[in-house]
């Protein structure tokens, strides 16, 4: 016989060789799934990441606004009392002419 296709095989080892087969197609398909579950993970702690970045960049935004404020609010009370006591001298040395 020159086909051999045709030649008996030991069934034993048909079966090693199917049972070898769907070890490796089984272990495919779990490298694939922990492939794909590692991905969500990074993706996952990426935009976690990201999340967490805006929210500092805003506090940090509105933690400036907020100082931003206070000085000119500051300023402004300053020049504020500063006119009043120009306003009052003034008229302190109007009224002791």
């Amino acid at each position: 016989v020159t086909d051999l296709k045709f030649v008996a095989r030991n069934p034993e080892e048909v079966a090693a060789e199917e049972k070898a087969k769907a070890d490796a197609d089984a272990k495919a398909k779990a490298d694939a799934a922990k492939a794909a579950a590692d991905k969500a993970a990074a993706d996952k702690a990426a935009a976690d990441k990201a999340a967490a970045d805006k929210a500092a960049a805003d506090k940090a935004a509105a933690d400036k606004a907020a100082a931003d404020k206070a000085a000119a609010e500051k300023a402004a009370a300053d020049k504020a009392a500063a006119d009043k006591a120009a306003a009052d001298k003034a008229a302190a040395d109007k009224a002791a002419a």
